[in-house]
């Protein structure tokens, strides 16, 4: 991949989110990454009860 960032923040787009991410991927502590840091889902919504 030549984007990794552009390509998960289309992912992103596709989830329904209370409040979308501030970053998509962040790599700043040492040994471990944060994803979708800021956002805020209901992930049985997404899974179970999302229509569309």
């Amino acid at each position: 991949m030549t984007d990794p960032d552009g390509f998960w923040r289309e992912a992103a787009a596709l989830i329904d989110w209370y409040r979308e991410p501030d970053t998509i991927m962040d790599a700043s502590a040492l040994h471990f990454s944060t994803w979708f840091a800021g956002g805020e889902l209901n992930t049985c919504h997404n899974a179970l009860d999302r229509r569309g």
